[in-house]
């Protein structure tokens, strides 16, 4: 992710100012859940729920905007697996 913000101008769910971050927070949000020890990476889990999870609607409008081409269904998947079901 380069954080360009396309994905932010095009997603249905995303505005300035509100609780979702958007897919722009997915990529460093699941690179952190990865790599953090585990009694840090639980209140990244708050985050993730709170400022992603509950605000993708998944319409994935993102996916055919990014210009890295970021596969965000998978990207997506993977970090609520990991966020929401702890499983990796």
């Amino acid at each position: 992710c380069i954080q360009c913000g396309c994905c932010l101008e095009i997603c249905p769910n995303f505005y300035p100012g509100g609780k979702f971050f958007g897919m722009a927070a997915v990529p460093v949000t699941t690179r952190l859940l990865t790599e953090l020890p585990k009694d840090v990476r639980k209140e990244i889990t708050k985050g993730y729920s709170k400022h992603v999870f509950a605000g993708c609607g998944k319409s994935l409008a993102c996916k055919d905007i990014c210009p890295r081409h970021i596969d965000t269904e998978k990207l997506l998947v993977n970090s609520n697996a990991m966020a929401i079901w702890k499983r990796r």
